[in-house]
């Protein structure tokens, strides 16, 4: 029997409350970024044909539809996800298209129900901070890989000029939660998390993406489904407001005749079980 700290535990509520809230709008308000780095977080894998995949913090399946193109009718994905609702939602959207070599699941990343050597490669977009035992959660990757079998994630990079001015103005009203744990912003910091969890051969590189929104409504409603959101919902209606007002005129400094600049820094790490 698993007993977990008081702490953690509510971390994990937190996290999982407020990605189940935010379920139904996520990547689907402004540009899909979160698809276009599942995309390419399944490129830099390279996963074999009829390979076996494992997808940690599934969230609404920006990895798991594009692993599971790769892997074939041969292979198969399982994506799973603390957030009941992300997983219903995911659940849903794999039976409407119709996909029959992926499947969703609700589960702790840092307890996988799985045997050992299950799977050739385990991708997490985005997960890694959240994870209160974040060496358990990787030694639980390491666990579930078959010997040479790779892990791939995606990690936020150094924030860009736009979304530090927006964490800011959020600082500035005494309302900033971070659900994420751990920064992992550099590659020393990815290096040296995934060796001390045992993996070899461990790469690192990364890329700057600007995507742009229409207007400040969409922009805003995107910042309200994504991870500042967790502050934002804090607010009373008349300080939100107040903070929404101070927010647009902020980000008129990256707005062009083609809409609202917010640009991401990403970092896609892969590294290999040990044989």
């Amino acid at each position: 029997e698993i007993v977990m700290s008081g702490e953690e535990d509510t971390h994990k509520e937190v996290v999982a409350g407020f990605f189940g809230r935010v379920a139904a709008n996520w990547d689907r308000v402004g540009p899909p970024f979160f698809k276009y780095f599942g995309r390419r977080l399944v490129e830099v894998a390279h996963i074999p044909c009829g390979g076996q995949v494992l997808d940690v913090a599934a969230g609404r399946g920006a990895v798991l539809f594009s692993a599971a193109e790769q892997v074939g009718p041969q292979g198969h994905v399982v994506g799973i996800d603390l957030a009941e609702a992300m997983v219903q939602g995911t659940a849903a959207e794999i039976n409407q298209r119709g996909v029959t070599n992926a499947e969703a699941r609700q589960m702790d990343a840092e307890h996988l129900v799985f045997p050992n050597a299950a799977f050739d490669c385990v991708l997490c977009g985005f997960g890694l901070m959240f994870f209160p035992d974040l060496q358990g959660a990787l030694t639980e990757f390491r666990r579930v890989l078959r010997p040479g079998g790779l892990v791939a994630v995606t990690t936020w990079g150094e924030e860009t000029e736009p979304i530090k001015c927006f964490r800011e103005l959020v600082r500035a009203y005494q309302s900033d939660v971070r659900l994420g744990l751990h920064p992992l912003r550099t590659p020393e910091a990815l290096k040296a998390a995934l060796q001390q969890a045992g993996f070899t051969n461990i790469q690192v590189t990364g890329e700057e993406v600007d995507f742009v929104n229409a207007d400040e409504e969409e922009w805003w409603a995107m910042m309200r489904s994504e991870g500042p959101g967790a502050s934002l919902e804090r607010m009373p209606s008349d300080t939100l407001e107040r903070f929404k007002a101070e927010a647009f005129a902020m980000m008129q400094e990256f707005k062009d005749s083609d809409g609202l600049h917010y640009p991401r820094r990403v970092l896609y790490t892969t590294a290999v079980a040990p044989g």
